[in-house]
């Protein structure tokens, strides 16, 4: 009876230690339950969803990258390119240049054609008294009527050698002007490619900007519950930051530039899809280029210049016909008329070196066009092949860029993973989220040069706006 009491000790302790052990059961089904009770887990799980329209804009330009461009624009595309290149002063300039050399032609030919001029005249005339007749001086009243024509006959071709330089000159006027409405296009096609990038920029950074900003929050809610850290805070910040001005910036340069095409006549509603361009060489691309064209035209008209120079240094014969009139009122009225057809000769005996001065400036203008059109014939080819080079290479390095850019996004989505089980850091996820930006930067950009130095190599070769459906008859 005595160890009664001790006996009783131990089922209480149990009793005591299955009690405290089912309310700890309890607590943990509860917070099981109820996982959002904890502030730093809550926090960690919201953090593992975000960024998923980041990643969706990343995956839709992978995607539009990859669909490459085709050979021609559509034709409403084609439509408001020519239209704004029509507006462009250079256009209006280039078509007045062509005018004028019409112009130089008649201007030449007008020196095979007779010369006529009609004058006439009216007035008082005085005579003074003749001492050998004695008629006493008076006055009396004169009218006159001229009519002469001229009319070349030799100048020993210099006209038609004026001519056929008028003519050269047209030609090459033609052709600068198609040379002017390729660099026109090419300028209206750029600016609205360059829209395009700065658009898909903008896209871009607004989206980072707007999950950086996320970011930011979720930074200074860690660092309130003690999970996080100021430096992280910090940085996260000055990410917001960089990703706000950079947006600033592309919406800065996308604003001038629609303003320029604005005034061109080009809204913003006209979208260009990069194009892709034949990268060959063609074989008679540098005989056929209209600045080529026009320099060999230039020089031609300069040979004819020449000719046309020794021609007028030599006689010159005309036809001279003129009949004159006149009627005198005086006391003894009466009138004259006066016919004549004469053969003229004239030639310049001197004249001060004038003509052998002409004849040496045509002779070293006619050496330094050739000099011009060697450099230009020289300078095409560099251009060329320095193009031809960057193209092929830019198509190259772009399925390389968009792998790059899709592993870099799947980077960035595997850490948001990481950190969703407890394995990854906030760092980690703007580690990869920096490189999938920068990825896709690279991206952007290289695909929408490769539009533009294809435009470049199109217009170097002088088949711009064949490729571009907008040429002329006349291109």
């Amino acid at each position: 009876m005595e160890k009664l009491p001790g006996m009783l000790v131990l089922p209480q302790l149990l009793c005591g230690v299955g009690y405290v052990l089912s309310l700890w059961l309890v607590c943990v089904g509860f917070v099981q339950a109820n996982p959002a009770m904890d502030p730093a887990e809550q926090l960690r799980q919201s953090e593992a969803g975000r960024n998923s329209e980041l990643v969706q804009l990343a995956g839709q330009l992978l995607q539009q990258t990859k669909q490459g461009g085709g050979m021609t624009w559509p034709s409403q595309v084609r439509t408001d390119l020519l239209s704004a290149a029509i507006r462009h002063p250079d256009w209006l300039i280039s078509e007045a240049l062509v005018t004028r050399a019409e112009q130089e032609i008649n201007l030449a030919r007008s020196g095979l054609l007779p010369r006529v001029s009609l004058s006439a005249d009216w007035g008082k005339r005085m005579t003074g008294q003749n001492p050998v007749s004695g008629l006493p001086a008076f006055n009396y009243n004169s009218t006159g009527m001229q009519l002469g024509a001229r009319q070349l006959l030799l100048d020993f071709g210099a006209t038609f050698d004026s001519i056929r330089s008028a003519s050269l000159r047209k030609t090459g006027a033609r052709q600068k002007s198609m040379q002017t409405r390729s660099e026109v296009a090419l300028t209206v096609a750029v600016a609205m490619l360059e829209r395009q990038r700065l658009l898909l920029l903008q896209m871009w950074e607004a989206s980072l900007a707007k999950e950086r900003r996320v970011v930011e929050d979720k930074s200074l809610e860690r660092f309130n519950l003690g999970i996080g850290t100021i430096y992280d805070y910090a940085r996260t910040k000055a990410k917001t930051a960089e990703a706000e001005l950079n947006l600033k910036v592309y919406q800065s340069r996308y604003q001038s530039i629609s303003a320029f095409l604005a005034q061109l006549g080009i809204d913003e509603g006209s979208v260009l899809p990069p194009l892709r361009v034949d990268a060959s060489v063609d074989a008679v691309a540098l005989t056929s280029h209209p600045l080529v064209r026009e320099a060999k035209s230039r020089l031609n008209a300069l040979q004819m210049d020449l000719q046309a120079q020794k021609g007028r240094t030599k006689p010159q014969v005309y036809l001279d016909m003129n009949a004159n009139t006149r009627s005198f009122q005086t006391p003894f009225e009466g009138s004259s008329v006066d016919r004549s057809a004469l053969l003229t000769l004239t030639y310049d005996i001197f004249n001060g070196g004038r003509d052998q001065a002409n004849l040496a400036m045509l002779a070293s203008s006619i050496e330094q066009a050739e000099g011009e059109l060697a450099r230009l014939e020289l300078d095409l080819k560099d251009q060329m092949v320095r193009l031809q080079s960057e193209y092929n290479a830019n198509q190259a390095t772009l399925p390389d860029l968009q792998l790059t850019a899709q592993m870099a996004t799947d980077v960035y989505i595997a850490s948001v993973q990481l950190f969703s089980y407890r394995r990854g850091n906030l760092n980690e996820i703007l580690r990869s989220e920096d490189e999938m930006s920068n990825q896709m930067r690279r991206l952007i950009n290289s695909w929408i040069d490769a539009s533009i130095i294809g435009l470049r190599f199109s217009h170097t070769q002088g088949r711009l706006l064949r490729e571009l459906g907008i040429a002329s008859t006349d291109d």
